[in-house]
């Protein structure tokens, strides 16, 4: 009989391809221990990566997407622009991953499992789609140069506003892949998206390590981190517990041309978890 993993919430850092690691790491878990948390917090692609494992569909959503990524030969297409084509691939690939991946039985399961919480942001009222994306994306790329934070504050510092959403309020797949791709809005990478008629980006904006949309009392919560962090950056709160990568992850945020990558990713996220099971003697 399997022992019991004292977690019964876990947060998913958004972070791109990195967030495989993430899965690998919940893999290992799942696979030595009863591992049932009744909460999941998400954002950016880390909100895609909990509904795989809340789905059971981890394995299959590691292989689509190296699959797709085989085919793609640029993160980049330049010649497209005197076309209707898009730059860049990475919509419609993390579309067509979401659609593949969530499955009809997957989208059952995520409606029936723990709750999943997904954090977007909105920007200021004075601000437009362009401005909002460029300003934002620069508060929190230049506090990110500057500091380091785990968890930033310059965008909510200049008004930017988090918006959390249950997936149990989405009723069909599609509404589940617009609220995935909304909390991962990057533009140009992922093109301007509206919710309920208002700019919308990714929630990495008002925080990438996404612990406040928890927000319940008791919980006993396992961090996923999707790069490595010096310890005085990580903070020493009763009931988390932060994991991070032992080194570099060995993919890049928005390479969608690397299965290899991805893999690699995947399998240092799975030896991680057995060295942290080793370590805390669980």
């Amino acid at each position: 009989m399997k022992h019991h993993l004292p977690y019964n919430a876990v947060v998913f850092s958004g972070g791109g391809c990195r967030c495989f690691w993430e899965t690998g790491f919940y893999q290992v878990l799942s696979e030595a221990y009863s591992f049932v948390p009744n909460v999941l917090a998400g954002v950016s692609t880390g909100a895609t990566m909990a509904c795989m494992v809340s789905a059971r569909r981890i394995q299959e959503g590691v292989q689509f997407f190296k699959d797709i990524t085989r085919k793609n030969q640029k993160n980049f297409y330049i010649h497209h622009l005197f076309t209707q084509k898009p730059f860049f691939p990475h919509y419609e690939m993390y579309l067509q991953a979401i659609y593949h991946i969530l499955d009809d039985k997957a989208f059952h399961a995520i409606k029936h499992g723990p709750d999943i919480r997904v954090l977007l942001s909105h920007p200021p009222g004075c601000l437009g789609n362009i401005s909002g994306a460029c300003v934002g994306f620069f508060a929190y790329s230049l506090e990110k140069m500057l500091f380091e934070p785990l968890h930033p504050k310059f965008p909510t510092q200049i008004g930017y506003r988090a918006k959390v959403v249950s997936i149990r309020s989405c009723p069909t797949k599609k509404t589940l892949a617009n609220l995935l791709l909304q909390s991962s809005c990057t533009p140009p990478i992922i093109p301007l998206l509206k919710r309920d008629g208002k700019p919308v980006y990714d929630g990495g904006l008002i925080d990438n390590v996404p612990t406040r949309i928890i927000n319940t009392p008791r919980q006993n919560t396992l961090i996923f981190l999707t790069r490595k962090y010096s310890e005085d950056k990580i903070p020493k709160i009763k009931g988390r517990t932060y994991v991070q990568p032992s080194g570099p992850i060995p993919i890049k945020k928005w390479d969608y041309t690397s299965p290899d990558g991805i893999q690699k990713t995947f399998d240092m996220g799975r030896k991680d978890a057995e060295t942290f099971i080793k370590d805390k003697r669980l």
